[in-house]
């Protein structure tokens, strides 16, 4: 039977060719025309799909995560930290796998290296010219005052350091906290992937693969953040053993 129309899941090929288009990003090619080329930085939405999918998580916390909630020593990553949008949905505490750790790793280092250029470049001209990027290590409060003041030509070393002093750095995994959609849907037409494929696909699918590969229904649980009862529902039919023990009850030629 054609699985029900929500349950929509990823194959291994199919997420591999969406993380592929992930990392391409639009730029000017030849003859001044828009190409999408692959780009060494990480993008945006290649993070989202890797932490998304390797973690099991929701869209909006995976584009809120800081590298406060980050622990690469420890391996693993607090949801549940310093969540600025309160909801009834749990957030738990997710280990982090062996694919994601480097990328994690490289992302933070690329984070510290643009966090020594914000403040060379403030300590070296007195100007800041791209105040954007400070939302790698303030809230957008502070970066509202920026950008007005930035509007007004007022925005100086003198008027940068008072309000850089008022919050420690937050620096945000996916760059910024934005909304992933648009250049998720990008990515997965790139990819020639259905429409149903949404961002919370990837949630659904590892938890998916984790079912098909037999992994204990509580652990599948834990991970996710949801009750058992949510996710024998969800996910026991994808296990290998959903039922094996019923159709082989009592097999031993006993009508007793």
């Amino acid at each position: 039977d054609e699985p029900a129309e929500k349950d929509v899941w990823l194959t291994h090929d199919d997420f591999e060719k969406l993380l592929n288009e992930s990392q391409r990003k639009l730029v000017r090619g030849a003859k001044n025309k828009w190409e999408h080329k692959k780009t060494t930085k990480l993008t945006r939405c290649y993070l989202f799909c890797l932490i998304a999918l390797e973690t099991a998580s929701r869209k909006t916390v995976v584009e809120q995560l800081t590298f406060e909630q980050v622990f690469l020593d420890s391996d693993y990553i607090d949801y549940g930290l310093y969540v600025k949008v309160q909801s009834s949905k749990r957030k738990p505490k997710v280990p982090v796998s062996k694919r994601l750790k480097p990328v994690l790793v490289q992302r933070f280092a690329d984070a510290q290296a643009s966090l020594g250029e914000v403040e060379a470049a403030i300590n070296a001209s007195g100007q800041y010219g791209s105040p954007v990027k400070l939302t790698l290590q303030n809230s957008y409060k502070i970066y509202s005052e920026l950008k007005t003041k930035s509007e007004s030509g007022a925005l100086s070393a003198a008027t940068i350091k008072p309000l850089l002093e008022k919050l420690e750095p937050v620096v945000f995994v996916l760059y910024c906290p934005g909304s992933i959609r648009k250049t998720f849907e990008t990515a997965r037409n790139k990819a020639e992937l259905a429409s149903a494929i949404t961002p919370h696909t990837l949630r659904h699918t590892k938890a998916t693969w984790m079912a098909r590969d037999g992994v204990d229904l509580w652990h599948i649980a834990g991970v996710l953040g949801d009750s058992i009862r949510t996710i024998e529902k969800k996910y026991a039919h994808h296990s290998p053993d959903f039922l094996h023990g019923a159709v082989n009850h009592n097999w031993d030629g006993n009508d007793d």
